[in-house]
């Protein structure tokens, strides 16, 4: 086995790998928002700290958690989840 294995010179497309994952791509987001909730809870199913289920039933993003990677966003069948992504 070579000395140089798991090194960045060695390893192709290793930044799109990065950009790919919400937990190594440490670039500034903007936190996830949510809007007229349905509370169907299924954005919870994520285990995302930065989801949680307000005294109402609605889910809340506490921005102070949140990365941006919106992946509640993609979960949540009825559009309220808004923002995530690179900061402008």
């Amino acid at each position: 086995m070579s000395e140089t294995v798991g090194t960045r010179e060695n390893m192709t497309g290793w930044e799109e790998y990065i950009g790919s994952c919400a937990l190594l791509d440490k670039r500034p987001k903007q936190p996830c928002t949510i809007a007229d909730c349905h509370r169907c809870g299924a954005c919870l199913r994520l285990g995302c700290p930065a989801l949680e289920r307000g005294a109402d039933g609605a889910v809340r993003v506490n921005a102070a958690l949140c990365n941006g990677c919106g992946l509640c966003k993609q979960m949540c069948a009825f559009g309220c989840i808004t923002g995530g992504g690179e900061k402008q």
